[in-house]
C-alpha cells in the first residue's frame, strides 16, 4: 500500500524544469478583434504559456508584454505564431503567417543574458536589445525592417548581422530559396512601435 501511495504522489508531482513561471511566455496588455489561443478567446491580462499558438483575425491585433519585462510584441491582423521557447536564457518565436512588431529592453537582456529569436521558414533572426519587424506571407516569403538597434540574420546559404538607427535595413526574402532578394518599403509605423515601448 505504501509503494503504491509513494508511486501515485510520484506521478502527480511537478515535473522539474515545467512549472508555469518557468514555462510562463507572456501577458496580453492589449487586444483588439478576436485573439485566440487554441479554442480559447484571450482578453486582457491573460498569461500565455510555451507552446501556445497565438492567431489574430482580421481588423485584429494583440500586444504582449514578455517574460521577465524582455520587451514587448505586437501580433497584427490575420496573423500567427508558436511561442516555441521561453526561459531563464531564451526566447523563440515561430512566426507561420502574418505580421511581428518586436522592441525590446537591452538592459534586460544585457543582465539576464538572455537571447531573443525569431524564426520564420526560412529566416531566422537573433536580437540583442532592438526593435525590429518582420512579416511572413501566404506565398512563403519574408520581409524585415531593421527599425533600432541589431540584429543577426541567417538563411539558408548565408548569414549576415546588420545595425540600424532609424529603419536603415529592409529587405524580403525569397520564398523559393530564403535568400535576400529585394527591398521593399515597411509596412509599419513609429506610432506602433512607441505605443509598444510604453509597456516597458
Amino acid at each position: 500500500m505504501l509503494t503504491t501511495l509513494s508511486l501515485l504522489l510520484w506521478v502527480l508531482a511537478p515535473t522539474p524544469g515545467l512549472t508555469n513561471v518557468e514555462q510562463d511566455f507572456g501577458t496580453v496588455k492589449y487586444l483588439t478583434g478576436r485573439v485566440t489561443s487554441g479554442n480559447r478567446a484571450l482578453k486582457v491580462g491573460d498569461s500565455l504559456q510555451k507552446g501556445e499558438l497565438i492567431q489574430t483575425a482580421d481588423k485584429s491585433i494583440v500586444k504582449i508584454l514578455l517574460r521577465s519585462n524582455l520587451g514587448a510584441i505586437q501580433l497584427g491582423p490575420n496573423s500567427e505564431f508558436l511561442a516555441e521557447e521561453s526561459t531563464n536564457s531564451q526566447t523563440t518565436i515561430q512566426l507561420k503567417r502574418g505580421a511581428l512588431l518586436s522592441t525590446l529592453r537591452k538592459a534586460a537582456i544585457a543582465e539576464k543574458k538572455k537571447s531573443y529569436e525569431v524564426k520564420t521558414p526560412k529566416v531566422s533572426m537573433g536580437v540583442r536589445g532592438t526593435t525590429f519587424f518582420v512579416s511572413q506571407n501566404a506565398e512563403g516569403s519574408t520581409y524585415q525592417c531593421i527599425c533600432e538597434g541589431e540584429v543577426e540574420t541567417s538563411w539558408p546559404g548565408g548569414k549576415d548581422r546588420k545595425r540600424s538607427k532609424h529603419h536603415d535595413h529592409f529587405r524580403s526574402f525569397s520564398s523559393k530559396d530564403g535568400r535576400p532578394t529585394k527591398d521593399i518599403g515597411r509596412d509599419h509605423t513609429d506610432e506602433e512601435i512607441q505605443s509598444l515601448k510604453e509597456f516597458l
